[in-house]
């Protein structure tokens, strides 16, 4: 989980940005971490996706700001620690993958070796 938090004024709501991290590319979490995790821009794309995909107290929140054309007047924080651990992990199941296809690949060259003695 990744924690994210929507703040209007005293309200705040609370979101799980990990499905935008899943399907972000380097670029766009580079422009959320160059933000500080909070500028607006970058921070309210990961909680309008959010609230368009999988929250419908995002989107619930969205909508009247929306009707009170207030679409603009809220904060957005996404965790640091969390982005940064989430990352951490992804770096590291990458390395892990790459390393278990290297040692499949050695595998079936000593195999096919073996198979044509």
């Amino acid at each position: 989980m990744i924690r994210g938090e929507l703040t209007i004024g005293e309200l705040s709501c609370r979101f799980d940005a990990e499905p935008w991290f899943e399907q972000a590319d380097f670029d766009e979490i580079n422009e959320l971490s160059l933000g500080g995790w909070g500028r607006s821009s970058p921070a309210a794309h990961v909680a309008a996706f959010i609230g368009a995909n999988d929250d419908c107290d995002l989107a619930t929140v969205f909508a009247a700001l929306t009707r009170s054309g207030k679409a603009t007047c809220f904060e957005c924080r996404i965790s640091r620690v969390d982005a940064d651990e989430w990352l951490v992990a992804r770096e590291r199941q990458a390395a892990l993958l790459e390393c278990i296809s290297e040692n499949t690949s050695r595998q079936r060259e000593v195999f096919s070796g073996q198979a044509y003695r």
